[in-house]
């Protein structure tokens, strides 16, 4: 819970980080509680050296071992990559390139109003350094970010030009590719008395690497966890999940005996209410109900959600084993 320090209200109210957060309203004492030994040392929305090492080791695996999985498994077709990082050179290259780097709000609220009248619509490489430079103010910048593109092309040209077909050699070759650069970017790692930016971690790439890594991660989140193929795995996935909180909550809210909820949720449940016994009759308690759900469906594998989604909607039938 102490990976990201942001706060649901944090994003309620205009901050910065309005879908990634990890403490609910009701969690905050705790979270706060948790936290107090690094009064001083961290500001409140800044993540401890602990918990920018976590994310960092997440940003290489998003950035290195995503895209090494897809290209073996014949997902990610480089000239697409190629085409994509090519036509965000080419556009950051020109002399009229309308630059969204930090140079004020009026500024950046002036170049997204005309390319709003020109009709222009980002690419996500685009999109990608725009966020970049309104997050991580004063440490991206176009200069870093051209070079990783170019870099990143570099290889899509030479080490990881060829479509995988399932050949050792090709399998060698692109393992080789990315164990180069994950090598390359944990060298470059840097840990600084000063954050790299507001809010900051104290711990980061250096800014070759770090742009180098962003480029990366948008490339396999856009030609690939982007993709439609992708889209409607996560739509029917999203949907079964949905599906599974509603009817969870509907039975619950229809009082029935503790001793006939599944576990873990009984547990949940019983800790959440001191009262409660196995023959108590449950009494739906609106967030604090749901909050159990949730850590319920939380602690389900996904094959295991995936089933009881299937049963409460009456689409398939547990054997009594199953349960």
């Amino acid at each position: 819970m102490l990976k990201y320090p942001w706060w649901r209200a944090d994003g309620d109210n205009g901050g910065r980080y309005v879908k990634k957060y990890c403490v609910y309203p009701d969690d905050i004492p705790e979270f706060v509680r948790a936290r107090s030994w690094t009064s001083g040392l961290v500001e409140r929305q800044q993540q401890t050296l602990e918990a920018s090492l976590m994310d960092l080791a997440d940003d290489i695996t998003y950035a290195i071992h995503d895209l090494q999985d897809f290209m073996l498994a014949g997902m990610l077709d480089p000239t697409d990559a190629q085409k994509a990082l090519e036509q965000q050179l080419g556009l950051m290259e020109k002399g009229d390139y309308v630059d969204f780097g930090g140079d004020g709000e009026g500024s950046k609220r002036a170049r997204i109003l005309h390319e709003k009248s020109a009709h222009k619509i980002p690419s996500p490489l685009e999109r990608a350094y725009r966020q970049a430079v309104n997050h991580q103010e004063g440490f991206a910048d176009r200069e870093h970010y051209i070079d990783a593109l170019t870099s990143t092309l570099e290889y899509f040209e030479t080490d990881l030009s060829e479509h995988y077909a399932g050949t050792l050699r090709q399998d060698v070759q692109i393992r080789k590719a990315f164990g180069d650069i994950v090598g390359t970017l944990v060298s470059d790692v840097v840990c600084r008395q000063a954050p790299g930016w507001k809010d900051g971690p104290h711990i980061h790439p250096g800014a070759e690497a770090w742009h180098r890594i962003l480029v990366l991660k948008t490339l396999g989140r856009s030609l690939i966890v982007d993709s439609v193929h992708v889209g409607v795995v996560q739509r029917s996935q999203r949907a079964a999940l949905v599906g599974l909180l509603q009817d969870l909550d509907d039975w619950l809210a229809s009082s029935p005996a503790l001793k006939e909820i599944p576990e873990p949720l009984r547990t949940y449940l019983r800790e959440d209410d001191a009262e409660l016994s196995e023959h108590s009759v449950l009494q739906h308690k609106g967030v604090r109900t749901r909050r159990c759900i949730a850590d319920h469906v939380s602690s389900l594998t996904d094959y295991k959600a995936m089933q009881w989604a299937a049963w409460l909607r009456g689409g398939s039938l547990p054997v009594l084993g199953d349960l």
